[in-house]
């Protein structure tokens, strides 16, 4: 059996920095030098006042949303998590938009990312 107990407890602090975009919430669950990918193939915000900035930029609070997740493997402190999340509303469009995510999460012993 799966356990998912640090992943679960990550998640649940990244669903409320993503429904607060209160700094302290976002740098309570990366480590000062962490790495934060967005896509892939650009470059990662690096640091706690990068990703608080690119975070609090996006404005997500003033967005609905929803996110459902599955944690679908973990191998030591790698994390591999398969996320739907949705917009009903859209983020630049009328109409609902829905991302499907696969996150690679490692977590330090700390519990941050």
């Amino acid at each position: 059996m799966l356990d998912t107990t640090a992943i679960d407890t990550w998640l649940a602090g990244y669903l409320k920095a993503w429904g607060s975009d209160a700094p302290e919430d976002i740098t309570a669950i990366f480590e000062p030098g962490a790495r934060y990918y967005t896509t892939p193939y650009r470059p990662p915000h690096e640091g706690h006042e990068a990703i608080v900035s690119m975070w609090v930029g996006r404005k997500n609070t003033t967005i609905a949303w929803s996110f459902d997740y599955q944690v679908l493997a973990r191998e030591g402190a790698l994390h591999v998590i398969e996320g739907v999340t949705t917009y009903p509303d859209g983020i630049d469009n009328p109409g609902a938009e829905i991302y499907d995510n696969l996150w690679l999460v490692t977590l330090a012993d700390s519990g941050r990312e």
